[in-house]
């Protein structure tokens, strides 16, 4: 089983609605991880667009949690509460929190950016390996989550940060003030 991590902007609608890409295409990312015997290995790895499509028509149930922790599931496709869609970007994740503890804190988390990151898990199904580059061309998705530890845009353990990942995390920051200075005004008045 694998996880990987990612910025990642989020929006939070009147109605509570959360939406984010938990995974995007296309984007090389450098990994690093334990094999099945405890070594470590690095590689280079790329989501092929269409690489979660049998996973999602064979609606097996996937989960949205927080770090990988189903403690703290919040939603799931089982029950319709999670929604999730290949689109040319990647897959996209929407779902409603609930009214209650864990969804009130997921909304102060994501405004305040103590979340500011999206993980999945996955099996590999079919995978290319072409030049040290592993492609994941179908994928078998388990979760998807929030994490207050993201690696940047797309990769896990990236030592760079690039120019378009901080202009696009200013981007979403600016986005949850304005919706934290709108839910102000509207309790105010």
């Amino acid at each position: 089983m694998h996880n990987r991590k990612s910025n990642f902007s989020a929006d939070i609608g009147e109605s509570r609605r959360l939406t984010w890409y938990a995974a995007l295409f296309n984007e090389e990312t450098r990994i690093q991880e334990l094999d099945a015997q405890g070594q470590q290995v690095r590689y280079t790895e790329v989501l092929r667009p269409g690489c979660f499509s049998g996973s999602l028509a064979q609606r097996t149930n996937v989960t949205a949690n927080l770090d990988h922790d189903d403690n703290y599931k919040f939603a799931e496709t089982s029950n319709n509460t999670l929604m999730l869609q290949e689109d040319a970007k990647g897959l996209f994740a929407t779902c409603w929190l609930l009214d209650n503890d864990l969804g009130n804190q997921i909304i102060a988390d994501v405004m305040s950016g103590k979340l500011d990151g999206a993980s999945f898990r996955f099996l590999p199904i079919d995978t290319n390996t072409n030049n040290g580059l592993v492609e994941r061309k179908a994928v078998v998705l388990k979760d998807v989550c929030l994490t207050a530890n993201p690696a940047y845009a797309g990769t896990i353990n990236s030592p760079m940060v690039r120019t378009k990942d901080k202009t696009r995390f200013l981007q979403t920051k600016l986005r949850l003030a304005k919706i934290k200075l709108q839910m102000l005004y509207n309790n105010k008045y």
